[in-house]
């Protein structure tokens, strides 16, 4: 029930501050930047570094709908990789620090 003192901007600031709060996360796996190295391998070497830079940019601040979005196109890149290696990956871009990872293998496969 609420009282007076719960209604309060303090009391009320103090409940919402943590409310969207995620919390650390543990490093990717080597086998999970593993899955993400050779993706961006297989990106490359089809020419299609920058739009996959520009689409990952763009999704960027999106953070978990870029997985569910990898998700979804999924039967369209079975092509690419097998259905499972396209999951994990998918898990992999919902993180907040994957895509960024990400982004650096795929500019560093692009120079290479």
């Amino acid at each position: 029930m609420f009282t007076p003192e719960s209604r309060s901007p303090k009391v009320l600031w103090e409940k919402l501050r943590h409310a969207f709060a995620v919390g650390p996360t543990e490093p990717l796996g080597e086998e999970d930047l593993a899955l993400l190295r050779d993706v961006a391998e297989k990106i490359a070497r089809r020419g299609l570094t920058t739009p996959a830079l520009l689409a990952l940019h763009s999704v960027q601040p999106l953070g978990y709908i870029s997985g569910q979005v990898l998700i979804a196109s999924q039967p369209f890149l079975e092509i690419v990789l097998p259905k499972e290696k396209l999951e994990r990956l998918g898990r992999i871009l919902e993180r907040r620090d994957a895509i960024e990872t990400f982004l650096r293998c795929l500019e560093l496969g692009a120079r290479n």
